[in-house]
């Protein structure tokens, strides 16, 4: 619509091509020599007819002559700023109305039906990126100290370990989680949406010693305890040789790793702790010590 008002625009602005002009003569030739045949024998309102019509047809003629009015070059230019401007509102329309996605990948879930009106903030659909996998994960500020832009960190898939790389810390911690979020680049095997976990080494300095968690037992106001072995006193002197008393020591208990505890309490180098059959003791017990070969 606007090529053709602009065409007809520049129609005007060129002005009346010569042949128009021409024709326009011959058609006044016409009209004037029928009104020359109607004075010879017509009535007279038919010869005011035709005058008129005469008189019109030389006024389009003059018009011609003359070339285009300003007004009409005026009015034809202010015809295509008006479509112009309907178009420039149809396209900020166009653009509010289309969804840019950030990244390229593919639409997995679709929320919301074709014209259906969307709230402010309303998910429309989920975009799953294409590219390579990426996990964020949070991990104590302590410990983001041991990470390092592009190392290799094991991360747990359910029963299966993989090596994924560390691509950004960032250095907001999260206020609910009290956390740093860590981004790690997968391998392309993960489906989006898996749960990850990041295995990290920690070193911890402190004074212990491990003992196998079965020999933990429960002591007073619900604290672990160990049973150790102790000589008896001198007024027992006459238990048989290899024959020891057992002694309730309260232990803490600083870490567990597998099958045994690192811990920490009423403990001396060379103790002997009784390591299993703890639930058939009671403190003060003696019991008597045998070496297996």
């Amino acid at each position: 619509r606007v090529g053709q008002v602009q065409s007809q625009l520049d129609e005007l602005i060129a002005g009346t091509r010569r042949e128009q002009i021409e024709a326009q003569r011959a058609r006044v030739g016409q009209v004037q020599s029928q009104l020359d045949e109607l004075i010879a024998g017509t009535r007279r309102e038919q010869i005011e007819a035709q005058r008129a019509r005469v008189g019109q047809v030389q006024s389009q003629l003059d018009e011609l002559i003359a070339g285009t009015r300003r007004e009409q070059i005026e009015a034809q230019q202010a015809e295509i700023r008006r479509f112009e401007a309907q178009i420039s509102e149809i396209d900020v329309v166009l653009r509010k109305s289309t969804l840019f996605a950030p990244f390229s990948g593919t639409v997995s879930v679709r929320h919301l039906d074709e014209g259906v009106v969307v709230n402010a903030g309303q998910g429309v659909v989920r975009l799953v990126e294409g590219g390579e996998r990426k996990v964020r994960v949070g991990v104590p500020p302590a410990n983001t100290s041991s990470l390092r832009i592009g190392s290799q960190q094991e991360v747990r898939v359910g029963e299966r370990i993989y090596s994924a790389r560390v691509l950004s810390i960032l250095p907001e911690v999260d206020s609910m989680t009290r956390t740093q979020s860590v981004i790690l680049a997968l391998p392309q095997v993960i489906a989006p949406g898996t749960v990850v976990r990041l295995g990290l080494n920690q070193t911890y300095e402190m004074e212990g010693y491990w003992l196998p968690t079965s020999a933990l037992v429960w002591g007073e106001r619900g604290l672990l305890a160990s049973y150790a072995l102790v000589s008896p006193s001198q007024s027992d002197l006459d238990l048989p040789a290899g024959t020891y008393q057992t002694e309730k020591r309260m232990v803490e208990v600083l870490h567990t790793e597998g099958d045994r505890s690192l811990v920490r309490g009423v403990l001396q180098p060379g103790d002997l702790i009784v390591t299993n059959g703890t639930n058939q003791l009671t403190p003060g017990q003696f019991v008597k010590s045998e070496v297996r070969s």
